[in-house]
Formats: structure tokens, sequence, C-alpha cells
């Protein structure tokens, strides 16, 4: 990282960026890169099994290594920004978020109904400007999550994850979200709720 830093030079401001596993990259090479900030999507905070036992994905990809090396922990600092962007519906990535080193720019933005797929949920949603304009520096995280929020009533997976808990727990705001896959024609939703209206 710090060889990126010098071929760049001192003057651009840079983010490191990443997604899932590379969302921690992000966190951790920040500091070395010198970068205003760090963005990771849905990151993860580790895959060694006695760290992380809600974690069952790579167990295969553990056994291959020789230890985990970096403390995540040591690689933050207060000097930049770190902003998670995370469904807090979704399990998993909701318990790494909690593991994650907290320092004094660390700010997240709540995706609610996006999984483990934010980038494509933000994309799919006409909103791949506005986390473009959040890696330049350009935005804020509260205005991307205000971005978030303006569009997803149109967005599937917001409306498949948050519709099929509100109907399983035979929530009353469920109706609204079986009337919303009416308007936007998702038939797959409207198939899959149409029996708890019978």
């Amino acid at each position: 990282m710090r060889t990126c830093r010098s071929f760049f030079g001192p003057v651009p401001r840079l983010t490191s960026y990443g997604f899932s596993m590379g969302g921690y990259g992000a966190m951790l090479g920040a500091q070395g890169l010198n970068a205003a900030r760090a963005v990771a999507v849905s990151p993860q905070s580790s895959i060694e099994p006695t760290a992380v036992k809600f974690e069952r994905r790579y167990h295969a990809q553990w056994a291959a290594m020789n230890g985990w090396v970096h403390d995540l922990h040591t690689h933050v600092d207060d000097r930049r920004e770190y902003v998670v962007l995370y469904d807090p519906l979704h399990r998993q990535d909701s318990q790494h978020e909690l593991r994650l080193p907290k320092p004094a720019g660390y700010r997240r933005v709540l995706l609610h109904g996006a999984g483990h797929a934010g980038i494509q949920t933000l994309v799919e949603m006409g909103q791949a400007e506005a986390l473009f304009a959040l890696l330049r520096g350009d935005t804020t995280p509260a205005q991307l999550r205000q971005a978030y929020r303006k569009n997803r009533a149109g967005a599937f997976r917001y409306q498949r994850k948050l519709g099929t808990v509100l109907h399983d727990r035979h929530k009353p705001a469920a109706r609204m979200f079986f009337d919303m896959a009416q308007h936007n024609g998702f038939h797959r939703l409207i198939k899959k709720w149409t029996p708890y209206y019978k």
C-alpha cells in the first residue's frame, strides 16, 4: 500500500474500497495507503473459525491457510473516515460488523433489505452514481443512505427481504409490500405472498 501511495504522490485524496472480504481489505489497507477514507461493503471481520463461529462459508479456505496474520484493530486509526455499508437484517453481516474496530471516523450506511448484495442492490436501484460519489468523497454517508431510502420502494431485493419478513411475522405493514409488488409488477413476490391473503 505504501508503494501505491508513493506512486500516486501526496496530493490525491485516495479511497480504499472493497466488498465482503475485500471490505476487510479496504479497512486493512487504508492506513498504509494513507487514504482519506475506506469504504467497505458488507465487510467480513475474519474467517478464523474460533473467532467467527457464526461463519460457516470458508472452512476449506481456512484449512489452506496457516493462521490469521493481521489484527485489524492495529491497522485503523482516527485520521481517516471508515464507511461501512451493510444490511442490518443480514445475520452474518451484522455479526461481522459488530466485531469491526470503531475509530472516531467510523460511519455506518444501513442498507435494509440488500442482504449481502449491497452493490448489486444500489446498481439495481439506479444509485451507482451515488456510490461513486461517496467513493470520490463528493458526498456523505448520510446522503448515500438518503439516496437508498428514496429509491428502495422500486427495488426487488429490498421488497423481497422486508416483505417476506413482514409476511412471515404477520405484520400489518406486510400488505403495503404486497401492494408495492403489484404496482412494480414483481410477479414472483405476488405469487409468493398471495397465500397470505386467502
